[in-house]
C-alpha cells in the first residue's frame, strides 16, 4: 500500500552495527526532511533541487503521481538516511542512451541525506541491501540501472563495490552520467 508506514524490509548491518529499514515515502512524514536534504550543497550540486517549498511540493506531487515510479525512505536505527526513487526505464528517455536496454529494466535515483553517511562504510552495505530490495520487489527485471552525475566521486565507487558495474559515460540532456548496471545474475 503506497503511503503506508509499513516496514517493507529490514536487516541488521553488522559492518556498521545498525538496523536498516525501508518503507514507502510519505509527503506527510518525509516532506520536510527530503526538502532539507535537497537544499544541501553536496546534494543540490547533483539534483538541482534547491528550490522553494512550493516548487518542491509540486515536484514531489508530480513524481509521486506517476504510476511507473515508487518512492522509498530508508532509515538507520530509525533515523532517515536515504531516499530511493525507482522507475521503469522503458517510460523514460534513458532507454535510448544505452545498448542493452530491456523492457523490464528498473532505474534508480538515490539521495543519501546526512553527510556523515556519505562514506563507503555506510554506502556499500546500503547499496547491497537496496539492490536486494529492488530485485525482490521487481521479480521480472534482470537489470537495475543507475545514472549518477559522472562527477559523483563517492557514490559511483560505492555502487561499484556493491555490485553495480560501470558502463559508458552518457550524455543525457540534463547531465553527463556514469551508466551503472546491476545484474540479477550477479546476486
Amino acid at each position: 500500500m503506497t503511503g503506508s508506514n509499513e516496514i517493507l524490509r529490514s536487516a541488521y548491518l553488522e559492518g556498521i552495527e545498525k538496523n536498516i529499514t525501508v518503507r514507502y515515502l510519505t509527503k506527510e512524514r518525509d516532506f520536510d526532511v527530503l526538502h532539507d536534504w535537497m537544499k544541501r550543497p553536496y546534494i543540490s550540486k547533483f539534483w538541482k533541487m534547491d528550490i522553494s517549498t512550493e516548487d518542491f511540493d509540486r515536484y514531489l506531487a508530480r513524481t509521486m503521481s506517476m504510476p511507473d515510479r515508487e518512492h522509498f525512505m530508508f532509515e538507520l536505527d530509525g533515523e532517515p538516511f536515504s531516499f530511493l526513487l525507482t522507475y521503469k526505464v522503458n517510460n523514460e528517455i534513458l532507454k535510448d542512451f544505452y545498448e542493452d536496454f530491456e523492457e523490464e529494466d528498473i532505474g534508480v535515483h538515490i539521495v543519501i541525506g546526512e553527510r556523515k553517511y556519505i562514506d563507503e562504510k555506510y554506502t556499500v552495505p546500503y547499496f547491497k541491501f537496496g539492490l536486494g530490495f529492488v530485485f525482490d520487489r521487481y521479480r521480472d527485471t534482470n537489470k537495475i540501472i543507475g545514472e549518477p552525475d559522472e562527477r559523483n566521486k563517492i557514490i559511483i565507487p560505492s555502487a561499484n563495490a556493491a555490485g553495480f558495474r560501470k558502463g559508458d559515460i552518457l550524455s543525457l540532456p540534463h547531465k553527463k552520467a556514469q551508466l551503472l548496471v546491476a545484474k540479477r545474475s550477479d546476486f
